[in-house]
């Protein structure tokens, strides 16, 4: 097909339908169809001619990630600086997959944007270090790795380990760049341990498990309890109870047990029919609704739940502060001092007779919504109020210690970067100027002492950070009184739209600052793309193949938004093919000249090769 100027809308519109297909996750094999929509609605000419198959689809898919990433790369190169983020999963195949994001400064604003997802050949140290410096500098075009200033991954021993980890290997080459452990997994980490100090705690998230399987793995029960909903209790609206162990955030904790709260009485309810001969007559299906029923009227146990959700209402609060991509580490101290506060005021006994006069539950007739509350042996209602209030507190008290051990970088008075980086939190300056003016010299000293070599290699002078900080303080200080309101993200960045050509050392340090990641939840969130690409029917998927389709589809571009016009100009750029009178040729690389006895072959090799749909580039000559 000779491509000429009454062609390019029709490419152009190829170019957008294979957005589409990416972007929405189709099939290849859809690509077709759709053209012969646009043909049907006057949006194409030829629909006969190449460029209309699976294949075709797939090569437009690989010139728009290319396009995408080239994009990518140049705002990287602006910024100047940026971090890593990586993580690893294993597909839908069972290949080890290792996904890589970065964060960069655009238009002075933190952005966290997907690189590449690649397969490794083994989930080690040295596989692992080689697939991100590879990855940086084939996708992002960059020679070496000068402007990288953090690496950030969970806490697994293959990423931080102490002699042979990811972050070592780094230090090695890169020694002033910081190793950041995800603080969303750090805050998971943390409550995982205070759990195990408690017995409430554990003992109403296996009840919440019991719950969410009894019912997700049988429809019949599930059917019931809507039932029960719909036409004994109609007040209730049906909840399906959720899986505790969807994820590793607390957000689901905290949804489980907001729905058992709400579904409690229907749950009672249609467990109570089964043990009394309504519905299924199995002995299983019996013994498990009886454990239910007998768990879930347990005083002990209706009490903690309802403190329990308020108390992992508060952690999902500051969970999920820390999967924000655009939350910065010079907040996160100040977030985990507030969070650290507002747990050592939470009263549990308050919160427990607030419950109790709320929900009204009676204690007097240990009742609670017409169903009879039971007590463990040899206990009454009083001591098991106590019991209640002492295995919460401890829980919150330990709570209050494992999050103070797993964030001492952040909290401890240390030059380290992650605690220096606090100095920018501009909410948290002083008011009186004379305080002001002598505030976070030694912190400005020391992170500019830390990132010597990356300024120097940027341009910037070091020794004039601490010179322009008064400045910049200035300025910072007179907009916070402008706009209130402002986040300080928002208040750094206007900073620098403004000052960056007066105040360029400072500035440099505070893009920094910017850069530095916070938690791995963009990585956690392409991994749930990929399984939803790289499915069972598509399992054969390569992992540049893989990697092109995640990059449309986690790109910011919208359908109604997306311009084609880059990745068309890629795609004619890359072979020969024929625009308005101008020829675009591939650049091959020099081949060794063939030797006699192998030219025959090499000639009907590239003479059968000229026949197919037009995917391969050599075919696009034909016109």
């Amino acid at each position: 097909m000779k491509i000429d100027e009454s062609n390019t809308q029709d490419m152009l519109n190829r170019f957008i339908t294979a957005f589409k297909i990416a972007k929405l996750g189709q099939p290849y094999s859809s690509f077709h169809g759709d053209l012969v929509l646009l043909e049907r609605c006057g949006k194409l000419a030829n629909i006969t001619a190449r460029y209309s198959s699976d294949k075709a689809c797939a090569q437009f898919v690989r010139y728009i990630a290319s396009d995408l990433i080239a994009s990518l790369a140049a705002d990287i190169k602006n910024s100047g600086f940026y971090s890593i983020l990586c993580d690893g999963s294993t597909d839908i195949a069972a290949l080890e997959e290792e996904i890589v994001y970065v964060r960069y400064l655009k238009n002075n604003e933190a952005k966290t944007s997907f690189i590449c997802v690649s397969n490794v050949e083994k989930p080690d140290a040295d596989h692992i270090f080689e697939h991100l410096c590879s990855s940086i500098k084939s996708e992002l075009q960059v020679d070496d790795l000068s402007g990288l200033v953090a690496f950030v991954a969970d806490g697994a021993s293959v990423n931080f380990g102490v002699r042979n980890g990811v972050y070592r290997k780094f230090l090695d080459f890169l020694p002033e760049t910081v190793g950041i452990h995800c603080m969303a997994h750090r805050f998971e980490l943390s409550l995982k341990d205070s759990s195990k100090t408690s017995k409430l705690v554990p003992l109403v998230s296996d009840l919440l498990q019991s719950v969410y399987k009894f019912y997700k793995y049988s429809s019949v029960q599930k059917a019931s309890l809507r039932k029960t909903c719909e036409e004994s209790l109609p007040k209730h609206k049906f909840l399906s109870p959720v899986n505790v162990n969807g994820t590793r955030w607390i957000s689901h904790r905290s949804c489980a047990l907001n729905t058992l709260v709400k579904m409690w009485q229907p749950i009672v309810v249609q467990t109570t029919q089964i043990i009394e001969g309504v519905g299924s007559k199995r002995a299983e299906t019996f013994g498990k609704a009886t454990k239910i029923r007998k768990e879930l009227t347990l005083l002990k146990v209706v009490l903690a739940v309802h403190v329990l959700k308020e108390i992992f209402d508060l952690f999902m609060y500051i969970s999920l502060a820390l999967q924000q991509p655009s939350y910065i580490m010079a907040c996160v101290q100040s977030k985990i001092k507030s969070s650290l506060k507002r747990l050592q005021l939470f009263d549990v006994r308050g919160k427990l007779n607030i419950a109790v006069d709320t929900l009204g539950i009676n204690l007097e007739e240990r009742s609670f919504l017409g169903e009879t509350l039971t007590l463990d042996r040899g206990q009454t209602v009083e001591s098991t109020i106590n019991t209640v209030v002492k295995d919460l507190s401890g829980f919150l008290s330990s709570s209050s210690a494992a999050i103070q051990e797993r964030f001492g970088d952040v909290l401890r008075q240390d030059d380290n970067v992650c605690r220096l980086a606090q100095v920018f939190q501009v909410k948290g300056w002083p008011e009186d100027k004379e305080d002001l003016a002598d505030f976070g010299q030694h912190e400005i000293e020391a992170m500019a002492l830390h990132f010597t070599t990356t300024l120097e290699n940027r341009g910037y002078n070091p020794s004039l950070c601490i010179v322009e900080w008064d400045e910049f303080k200035s300025a910072a200080s007179n907009l916070q009184l402008r706009y209130k309101t402002a986040s300080t993200l928002t208040i750094l960045s206007r900073v620098l739209n403004a000052q960056q050509m007066a105040l360029p050392d400072i500035c440099a340090l505070a893009k920094i600052m910017l850069v530095l990641p916070v938690s791995t939840a963009d990585p956690e969130r392409g991994f749930s793309v990929m399984k939803r690409v790289k499915t069972d029917w598509r399992a054969r998927l390569t992992s540049k193949s893989l990697s092109n389709l995640m990059s449309v589809k986690l790109c910011s571009y919208t359908i109604q938004d997306y311009n084609p016009e880059g990745a068309y100009t890629l795609w004619l750029k890359d072979g020969k093919r024929i625009v308005g009178g101008l020829k675009y040729k591939r650049k091959r690389n020099a081949h060794p000249k063939p030797v006699a006895a192998d030219l025959d072959s090499e000639l009907s090799d590239s003479s059968s090769s000229s026949v197919g749909d037009g995917t391969e580039s050599h075919s696009d000559t034909e016109t």
